[in-house]
């Protein structure tokens, strides 16, 4: 009798382990590295690169799981930054460096004794530089020329391209967007009201900026090409390091670990289960996995399990219902103001964030519907405006 209560004590005791490791978002994989202050990471193909505060930079060709140190021809010089191009990957250490050969030899590029952020539009690689201005290149680092009209602050700390067009982050002047060519910067928004822009994501008409600034750290949001911008009321007080958008998510490395959206930034969701406490530098991602950098090392998770763990949260909707749900062919959308919602702006996404295109819906005076049945089963998202305000409603198509 008192085996079998032992058997029945270790039996519990394993389940809840399972349960705990199975919950766990986030799982540690720095076999290799020594210096686990990440600085910057990137996927180049399928190699995973990271860089380190103490100027190491590690490369691993299963994922994560294994990592080696890839620094000849290195600086030993904090590793801002990583640029890729087909097989060509640019990183910043005190300098401009290039790897053609997966990280086995570097090739100093110039511009030496500087940090820069390193983004690319087609060939033109652009080093928006700490303490002298944007470089340009047309021919991969062989030649630079300084991009400075227009800029009144000649500290970038942050740099992105959407389509075709180039915006920059600065320390005290705000955030700039190149003109279409190629000469001179016009200012979106002043460093008052965004300081020390340590990151920025556009995708279309959206750009995201994170902040620093004692006064006014957090996430800023513009809709109309940096027109105006509004502060994210969920960010408030926290510096935001890195923003990466994929599809309709936004993935945040903040002081106070990870957060994400799956509405485009509407809500924000802290998702730190597995991460210890920590900052996160730096993120990158392939279609199955996300990789974070942070300041005890690199942590890994799966996409999916983010997403669905985001979209499972209660979401209260007091203006909308949904039947049949599961549904296999025609999906209803019983509304109580139809006036309220913009019928335009309905959108179906994935578990994983990709919007699905469907046939035009019937709509009549409380109700739309949606024929779903060219959808594969699973689990999918609506997103709609409603009262000029996103919100979102998830269904089973079986």
């Amino acid at each position: 009798m008192k085996k079998n209560k032992i058997l029945v004590l270790f039996c519990v005791v394993n389940l809840f382990f399972s349960i705990q490791v199975s919950n766990a978002q986030w799982e540690a994989c720095n076999n290799g590295i020594e210096d686990l202050n990440i600085t910057a990471i990137t996927k180049l193909k399928n190699d995973l690169f990271v860089g380190t505060w103490y100027g190491k930079l590690y490369k691993s060709v299963d994922n994560g799981n294994n990592w080696i140190l890839k620094n000849s021809g290195l600086r030993e010089w904090t590793i801002k930054s990583f640029a890729t191009k087909g097989d060509s990957l640019f990183t910043s250490c005190g300098g401009v460096f290039l790897t053609t050969d997966k990280g086995d030899s570097w090739t100093n590029k110039g511009i030496p004794g500087f940090d820069s952020h390193l983004t690319i539009n087609d060939d033109i690689i652009f080093a928006g530089t700490e303490g002298y201005y944007v470089q340009k290149s047309t021919n991969f680092g062989e030649k630079w020329s300084i991009i400075s009209t227009g800029l009144t602050d000649n500290y970038i700390y942050s740099s992105v391209v959407n389509d075709n067009q180039v915006y920059v982050g600065t320390e005290t002047g705000g955030i700039y967007s190149l003109d279409e060519n190629g000469y001179s910067w016009t200012q979106l928004v002043s460093g008052e009201e965004i300081p020390n822009v340590l990151a920025i994501a556009a995708n279309k008409n959206f750009i995201f900026a994170g902040s620093h600034g004692n006064a006014n750290k957090g996430l800023f949001v513009s809709t109309n090409y940096g027109e105006s911008w509004t502060k994210n009321g969920e960010l408030m007080d926290l510096r935001v390091n890195s923003i990466v958008i994929e599809n309709n998510n936004i993935y945040l490395g903040t002081d106070d670990g990870f957060f994400m959206s799956t509405d485009f930034g509407s809500s924000c969701r802290q998702k730190n289960l597995g991460l210890p406490e920590t900052y996160v530098t730096s993120i990158a991602l392939d279609s199955v996995n996300i990789f974070i950098g942070t300041g005890k090392g690199v942590y890994r998770a799966k996409i999916s399990d983010l997403i669905t763990d985001v979209e499972t949260e209660k979401i209260e909707n007091y203006n909308i219902k949904i039947y049949p749900n599961p549904a296999s062919s025609i999906l209803n959308l019983m509304i109580d103001n139809i006036l309220s919602i913009d019928i335009s702006q309905i959108k179906i996404y994935s578990g994983l964030g990709n919007e699905i295109e469907l046939p035009n819906p019937l709509i009549s005076e409380k109700n739309i519907q949606l024929d779903v049945s060219s959808l594969p089963q699973g689990v999918y998202y609506i997103r709609y405006i409603n009262n000029g305000k996103f919100e979102r409603a998830k269904f089973v198509k079986m």
